[in-house]
């Protein structure tokens, strides 16, 4: 009989001493036959252990044959007869507990995966997005997108394309269509000579030029791009508006048309073909731009203080030199829209004028007919400066300044009606004026055919007179 045996049938224990020595004799026994499986096992041929994935559960079979409780040490109990009155509570088995360490990890990388795809995909729509809104494209949010409450702005946009339908020409094929009907002209005078443009506006010899090329020479010789030579005749000219036609002899020239220069805009193209400098650079071509439309531009006497007249020009910024004076002026359709006609001193870059082709075709088409251009089509380029009609010079009379009348322009401009030689000019407009640059600068204000009020001293009386100003 073993020692627990004893103890437990022993008389002199009592009740609560009897319990804990059966209990102790069940552990001993649990003790000695978990043993005796381990050696018997350890004995056997080891078998290949399968997996179990975290998520399976064991069968019955094998819930039943766990070890007893007492085997598996470091247990919490709860509740059972093995363990103390307490069940054992269930710890993973060797299998489970890598398993559900590899599939947390597994989990862990899928979702980042799955993130990092999401990412992905919203930058790649963005780009494709902003691609397409760049592009002016539509997306398909634009469907059912709220209308936007943003006030709409009108922009006007200026659309230049080079192709049949739009009658627009490239540089190199306005140039190859109209470069023919420009002409180099040379002009001699007595001890002076100089060099010039000029384009066939008919083809039985017509060339509009303008007059300061021409005007005082005595042999004009025209050479057209061919090199072929003609004399030239001057038709007409005239100095206010600063044009002139020539003609030679022969029939069947290439022509240049006209254009609206009063549709030209500011900013547009414009192309000039002429002969700068000299005959070796005869048809150069220059482009640039409309500075401005219609610019009103003042011209003065040599001294440039005497105002001449004032002229109604293109401005633009293409590169012009002395030599392309006529040459014709382009726009990109291959009208002449303009006549080249002077550029604002050699101390300037990108100052030039040309004549408006609306003035321009209805004077050389009165001098075509063989008429004088009227004051409306002159008017359409040039005005002539107002004038008073005096002939003066600084002077004073009793401590006051001003001009003293020595003559008059014309004995019957208005100014030499009511005024007299000897009269000191004292003011004019109602203001005080004390020097002849003074006098012409208030005078130059106004247009020829305007009043303006004169005030003189006459033998120690203050007078004052209405005067018409005369053109120049």
């Amino acid at each position: 009989m073993r020692r627990n045996e004893k103890q437990e049938n022993n008389p002199w224990m009592d009740e609560n001493e009897q319990e804990e020595a059966k209990v102790g004799f069940s552990e001993e026994t649990n003790k000695t036959d978990t043993r005796e499986k381990t050696e018997a096992e350890k004995s056997k041929p080891p078998k290949e252990e399968l997996p179990i994935p975290a998520t399976q559960k064991l069968p019955k079979q094998a819930e039943e044959k766990k070890p007893p409780a007492e085997a598996r040490r470091g247990e919490k109990c709860v509740t059972d007869e093995t363990c103390g009155g307490e069940t054992p509570k269930e710890r993973p088995t060797t299998a489970e507990t890598p398993n559900k360490e590899k599939s947390g990890t597994m989990h862990y990388v899928l979702i980042l995966t799955v993130l990092l795809l999401m990412a992905s995909a919203l930058c790649f729509g963005a780009i494709f997005l902003g691609t397409r809104v760049a592009n002016g494209g539509s997306t398909p949010s634009d469907a059912t997108a709220p209308e936007d409450e943003t006030e709409a702005k009108e922009k006007i946009v200026f659309v230049r394309q080079y192709d049949d339908a739009s009658g627009l020409l490239s540089l190199p094929e306005l140039y190859a269509t109209y470069a023919d009907t420009v002409v180099s002209i040379q002009a001699r005078g007595k001890n002076v000579s100089g060099v010039g443009s000029g384009f066939f506006i008919r083809d039985d010899g017509y060339i509009a030029t303008v007059a300061h090329v021409v005007d005082g020479m005595e042999k004009i010789t025209v050479i057209t791009k061919a090199g072929e030579r003609y004399e030239a005749t001057v038709v007409a000219s005239n100095a206010m508006t600063d044009l002139a036609l020539l003609k030679i002899d022969g029939d069947g020239f290439p022509t240049a048309t006209f254009g609206a220069s009063d549709e030209l805009l500011t900013g547009e193209r414009v192309i000039a073909i002429g002969t700068p400098a000299s005959l070796e650079y005869a048809g150069s071509l220059c482009t640039g731009e409309v500075s401005f439309a219609l610019r009103s531009v003042k011209v003065y006497d040599e001294s440039g203080r005497v105002l001449q007249k004032k002229m109604k020009l293109i401005q633009t910024n293409a590169a012009v030199n002395p030599g392309n004076s006529g040459c014709p002026l382009f726009d990109e359709y291959g009208r002449v829209i303009g006549i080249v006609t002077m550029k604002l001193g050699n101390e300037y870059v990108g100052l030039s004028f040309a004549i408006p082709s609306d003035g321009a075709s209805a004077i050389l088409g009165a001098m075509m007919r063989g008429e004088s251009p009227t004051d409306e089509m002159l008017s359409l380029v040039s005005t002539g400066a107002p004038k008073l009609g005096v002939v003066g010079s600084k002077s004073e009379s009793m401590g006051i300044a001003g001009v003293r009348i020595v003559g008059f322009s014309s004995s019957r401009c208005d100014a030499a009606i009511k005024l007299r030689e000897g009269d000191l000019i004292i003011g004019i407009g109602g203001q005080p004026i004390a020097s002849v640059e003074e006098l012409e600068a208030l005078v130059q204000e106004r247009a020829p055919g305007e009043s303006i009020l004169v005030t003189v001293l006459r033998s120690e009386q203050r007078l004052t007179f209405e005067v018409i100003l005369e053109k120049s």
